[in-house]
């Protein structure tokens, strides 16, 4: 299931006047290594965005943002390949015109079946908005939104900064019950699958001011920790309840 936002082509910034959209499209493009990001030495080319063979079964054109890179008029393009698998791979790949003809200098993954929300080049940066699996995530429910940034540095891409975002979603549920003798806040939240999260509530302490259908902004901490942004401001944690999250793991087996 390829998951594009239809944001990119709108964002598509001027490009250096040798490089086209139409020749974005039907460039060549190496295939680079998951381990270490090397070129395989596998090329493809692409027609009208699409490729289809063996090595990679597929090849989709996602998008482009044009821009300047170290002095270099660049075209950062995602392209999507699939291997023969279920994964859907997410490659940011650079190209420039080198004495009339388009070569791809280098490219850095942006993960498996990731939501991929704009690409951009500002101020010597490509800057990647996205979303990806985070840590309780299977790949095909990405839910930690994040900005990473890529600089180019004798001729690779680096990335110097990657920020985790807080991602907005929708309470479907929220009740206080009791819980072997203990009182207990509950909610599901639903950014693309199911999260189960809860509150073990101290004596006397009122449940939080959430309630279903409340839009509210949720951060993953950590395997188990979700930080949530209220509508009033207030900020907790949560545990993960597996029982009741949508993340491809068995309930008995976290």
């Amino acid at each position: 299931m390829l998951t594009i936002l239809p944001l990119l082509t709108p964002r598509l910034h001027a490009g250096p006047a040798e490089l086209t959209l139409k020749m974005l499209k039907n460039a060549v493009y190496a295939e680079y290594s998951m381990e270490d990001g090397s070129k395989t030495g596998v090329t493809y080319r692409l027609t009208n965005g699409e490729y289809n063979g063996k090595d990679p079964v597929w090849a989709s054109f996602a998008g482009a943002a044009f821009g300047n890179l170290d002095h270099h008029d660049v075209a950062a393009v995602v392209v999507i390949e699939n291997g023969g698998g279920s994964g859907e791979f997410f490659w940011m790949h650079l190209l420039e015109m080198n004495h009339g003809r388009m070569e791809d200098i280098d490219a850095a993954p942006l993960g498996d079946r990731s939501i991929l929300h704009s690409v951009k080049i500002s101020h010597g940066e490509i800057i990647a908005d996205e979303t990806v699996a985070g840590p309780f995530d299977a790949a095909i429910c990405p839910r930690e939104r994040i900005l990473a940034a890529y600089r180019l540095s004798k001729g690779h891409l680096k990335q110097v900064i990657s920020r985790q975002l807080y991602s907005v979603t929708k309470v479907i549920r929220a009740e206080t019950s009791n819980v072997s003798g203990k009182r207990v806040f509950t909610m599901e939240i639903y950014p693309d699958c199911a999260i189960g999260l809860t509150k073990t509530l101290q004596a006397g302490e009122a449940p939080p001011a959430i309630k279903t259908g409340e839009r509210i902004e949720f951060e993953p901490i950590s395997e188990r920790i979700v930080r949530v942004k209220t509508a009033s401001g207030a900020t907790l944690d949560f545990d993960v309840d597996f029982s009741r999250t949508d993340n491809g793991i068995p309930s008995d087996q976290p």
